[in-house]
């Protein structure tokens, strides 16, 4: 993306944040934005809600539906049954997902029925997934900065530190003493919940081994240049393990003490600091 059409779309973001409302009633958030999903980033939210209404969340035209009970002959996408609505400017908004029966009109006013939460597609289980692009599909954007306030009183859990050796993954204990015959990444197990039940990703990570920061990731687009998806600066495997740890790499160990620190918030504010240390001794060729 150029920076003209970024610069267009973060000021529209912000002015429709103010009108925009959850898509559906009483939400429950079951994954956030940019979280792992193995081999990419998750370009949008996933929701649950005991109302399995959908509802336009702001005003909007919509430019494509598809529906498996309208073209029962053909394979049904990834996205299953989905509508998608163009709003003011350059935001477009996706709803996946949905059961057969999508509703289909030229406009929806905010607060219009779209649909019902469905486990269509690649789901498993009864969810809606939502996401917010730019029209030129180049740039995706943290959905919950356009909602009005979502409880969450809980910080990230910073469960783990890992090195991956071979195809074994051995937790490192704080304090210990370890050999070390290569520069592993270290991984890092966070989880984050908004009541206790959800295993959500981090809104921002900011990292330091031994003084130099390593990592500084905000989640809050996804940037899609030359084919490829950034968050920041940085492409998926210079953020995550193909398990879903977040990686800090790009930095030597040392003999002896090599000391950590990281923080990691979640979209509500709440932070975890955590200081973690080992002694190394080092066998590198």
């Amino acid at each position: 993306m150029n920076k003209i059409t970024k610069s267009i779309l973060v000021p529209v973001v912000l002015l429709l944040t103010a009108s925009f409302t959850w898509p559906v009633k009483s939400p429950v958030l079951t994954s956030s934005f940019g979280e792992s999903r193995g081999t990419r980033f998750h370009d949008g939210i996933d929701l649950i809600s005991n109302d399995m209404r959908i509802y336009a969340p702001q005003k909007g035209k919509m430019v494509y539906y598809w529906d498996h009970s309208i073209y029962p002959l053909d394979n049904e996408p990834g996205a299953g049954n989905y509508t998608i609505l163009k709003h003011d400017e350059d935001i477009t908004t996706i709803y996946m997902h949905l059961e057969n029966g999508v509703k289909v009109a030229e406009f929806f006013e905010q607060g219009d029925v779209l649909g019902r939460v469905g486990n269509t597609g690649h789901s498993y289980g009864a969810h809606l997934h939502f996401s917010v692009f730019s029209v030129q599909g180049t740039y995706s954007h943290n959905p919950l900065s356009m909602f009005p306030h979502h409880e969450d009183v809980k910080a990230p859990d910073v469960h783990a530190f890992l090195f991956k050796i071979g195809d074994r993954y051995v937790t490192i204990r704080d304090k210990s003493e370890i050999r070390l015959t290569d520069h592993h990444p270290l991984l890092v197990h966070i989880v984050d919940s908004a009541t206790g039940n959800e295993r959500l990703g981090v809104a921002k990570l900011t990292a330091w081994a031994n003084g130099t920061k390593v990592a500084d990731h905000v989640f809050n687009e996804i940037v899609l240049k030359n084919n490829r998806s950034y968050i920041g600066d940085s492409l998926f495997d210079d953020v995550f393990d193909e398990k879903g740890y977040y990686k800090l790499a790009n930095f030597k160990y040392k003999d002896g003490l090599n000391e950590f620190k990281i923080i990691a918030e979640d979209y509500a504010g709440n932070k975890t600091e955590k200081l973690f240390s080992f002694n190394a001794s080092l066998d590198i060729m």
